[in-house]
């Protein structure tokens, strides 16, 4: 061994030979004219043996033979008295050249000795430095048969052992050399192996030795492998609650962030599903909505796959808050927007599947200064709720007001794509009753009144709209229909027969029978009166809409004609509530003074104003003869009527 030692050169193992970094192209192009190419290399010569370095690094001053013989004396390699057996000299000396960066003539060394527990654990670490990570394990798990009291070894081999374990002393049982063993893999950055060995040392653990950092350890090991199975397997078996769930969120964060989501939302986390919740959640409030992974996404699968559809929906209703949030500080306001709108669909989705009485969430209230708008049945439960006392403030989230933000942003995204002005426009020019006049104003009335019914929005104004543009079809239906009468090129009205304005005028009828009637007092239909009479009062309005108002809202048809100065309308329309009444007294017996009623004030102003309009057409002379004979003959059948019920 000393004669292969010193045969060997001490190569300097710190000096870099790859050339100098600040040589430039011209340097290198002159050297090569030059022929100079090897300026950077040193001159050959002869280097001193390994010995050499040895002796040096042994601290002997005195001058030769004197140092040599103490360096000799010191190694103690001279006193082997068998090859069969290895000392702890000849082992220590393999194990210095190993520490000293000569893996290969340690590796010589060692193959001329015995298979000795100390060359075995000197091999081991040096299958290590030469990447041999099996062969490494292999070696140890020789070496840990070598501990406990039943080990058999013999003084020497004990003795030799020792001296290059780390801590200079030999381990009580296998159970400790495992964890040194496992310690040494870790340093070298050789995790399965890591995982191996403590594993091992689970499988060895005495009763009363503390796993948890064992546990801790294994656990962590198998994340960093990604191997989730084993990871889970192991959280599961951990005896320690404490490990569980600290070792419960690093394995659901690593997951997310190498994308295993769907193992994830396959595993049970019996007992603890909560600290996933938790874990999930943490993430969900904390982090960009836009940034990879999505947790509030994943958090979302989490719940819907346990059932758990109230939960799932307060997570994709909070990450469409955050959204809306950040909305007004970046430039991509669409694809944000999309992103929200997708959010608040899932919400709905999940609300959707919950039982109607169940069907809400409790969220909280927003800390930021972007407001919006809110469902009628939302602002009159704010209103209702006392104060909070407890310094965090709640809000009630139902089925209806995702609805009602949905179709919001949906109707917002709608106008922005139109119009991308929109986006520096403030939150009040998208305002619920705005977006159904921008929605009107772009002819999109299919898409408004949706929108309308389901924000709880006045239509009477784009109805209002809707009738301008059926008068404008009258007096010039080729020049709106290449303008703005895309609303009459659907693939339902366009199947309609009739001219364009015919199919207008129905489209108008059809949309006021859906959306108008008794619960909005016919508000729509007399809107549409009124924006007909404005335009062209020369224009009679449809007989259906006459009739509709004739049925529900007769006094208010007389008073509209008497503003628009529609004096024969006027006359026609009380002559008709006159015959009206008349005809119910004919088949139906009065009962009480209520069923005789009519309001005689207004009739008196219509007949007023007609005779004193001078120039009242004949038809209208006759219309009011005739009124005030029907009143006239009116009021003696009640006389008569009232002497009979005496």
């Amino acid at each position: 061994m000393l004669r292969c030692a010193a045969r060997q050169p001490a190569a300097d193992h710190t000096q870099d030979p790859s050339p100098s970094d600040d040589t430039n192209t011209d340097d290198m192009i002159a050297r090569m004219s030059n022929m100079q190419v090897s300026r950077n290399h040193s001159r050959f010569a002869p280097t001193s043996s390994l010995v050499h370095r040895l002796i040096a690094q042994s601290g002997e001053c005195a001058e030769l033979p004197g140092s040599a013989h103490r360096f000799l004396d010191s190694t103690g390699l001279l006193q082997s008295t068998s090859p069969a057996h290895a000392t702890l000299f000849e082992v220590q000396f393999c194990d210095r050249l190993r520490s000293l960066g000569y893996p290969d003539i340690a590796r010589d060394m060692l193959a001329w000795l015995p298979r000795t527990p100390g060359v075995v654990f000197v091999t081991a670490q040096l299958y290590i430095a030469l990447g041999r990570a099996d062969d490494a394990a292999n070696m140890m798990e020789k070496v840990a048969a070598s501990f406990g009291p039943d080990s058999g070894l013999s003084f020497e081999d004990a003795e030799a052992l020792s001296s290059v374990l780390p801590a200079k002393a030999l381990y009580d049982s296998d159970f400790s050399f495992y964890l040194e063993a496992s310690t040494i893999f870790r340093s070298s950055g050789l995790t399965q192996h890591e995982v191996s060995f403590l594993r091992l040392a689970l499988s060895v653990a005495p009763p009363e030795a503390e796993t948890a950092d064992i546990w801790y350890g294994l656990i962590r090991g198998y994340i960093d492998l990604s191997s989730w199975k084993e990871a889970y397997s192991s959280i599961i078996a951990a005896p320690s609650d404490s490990v569980k769930r600290d070792c419960i969120s690093q394995l659901v964060y690593q997951m997310c962030e190498e994308g295993a989501i769907k193992m994830l939302v396959t595993l049970d986390f019996a007992g603890f599903a909560s600290e996933v919740d938790d874990a999930l959640a943490f993430k969900a409030r904390n982090t960009d909505p836009r940034a990879r992974p999505f947790y509030s996404r994943i958090l979302y699968t989490w719940y819907t796959r346990r059932g758990d559809h109230g939960s799932a929906a307060r997570t994709m209703y909070q990450r469409a808050r955050k959204l809306r949030e950040i909305s007004g500080k970046t430039a991509d306001v669409i694809l944000l927007m999309e992103d929200q709108l997708e959010s608040y669909l899932l919400a709905i989705n999940s609300l959707s599947l919950l039982e109607p009485k169940n069907a809400w969430v409790v969220v909280q209230l927003p800390t930021s200064n972007v407001k919006d708008f809110e469902s009628p049945k939302r602002r009159k439960l704010a209103q209702n709720l006392p104060l909070s006392t407890t310094g965090t403030d709640s809000e009630i989230i139902d089925l209806e007001d995702l609805r009602f933000e949905y179709t919001l942003l949906s109707a917002r995204l709608r106008l922005i794509r139109r119009d991308s002005t929109l986006l520096t426009a403030p939150d009040t020019l998208l305002s619920p009753s705005l977006i159904i006049l921008r929605l009107g104003q772009a002819n999109q009335f299919e898409l408004a009144i949706a929108t309308a019914r389901a924000l709880d929005v006045d239509m009477s104004e784009l109805f209002a709209a809707l009738a301008g543009q059926c008068m404008r079809l009258s007096r010039n239906s080729d020049g709106v229909l290449q303008d703005t009468a895309d609303w009459l090129l659907t693939d339902n009205v366009s199947s309609w027969p009739g001219a364009p304005v015919d199919r207008g005028w129905r489209y108008l009828k059809l949309a006021l029978e859906r959306n108008d009637g008794a619960d909005t007092d016919y508000r729509y239909n007399k809107a549409v009166l009124e924006a007909i009479l404005s335009n062209d009062r020369a224009s009679p309005p449809p007989p259906w809409l006459i009739h509709t108002l004739e049925d529900h809202h007769h006094e208010y048809l007389i008073r509209t004609s008497l503003r628009f100065d529609g004096l024969e309308s006027a006359l026609e329309h009380t002559l008709s509530l006159v015959r009206k009444s008349d005809a119910a007294l004919t088949h139906t017996q009065p009962k009480t003074s209520c069923a005789t009623w009519l309001p005689y004030t207004l009739i008196d102003q219509v007949l007023v104003a007609a005779a004193a309009q001078g120039d009242l057409s004949p038809r209208g002379q006759t219309l009011r003869r005739t009124l005030q004979m029907e009143i006239s003959n009116r009021v003696k059948r009640m006389q008569k009527i009232s002497r009979l019920s005496q």
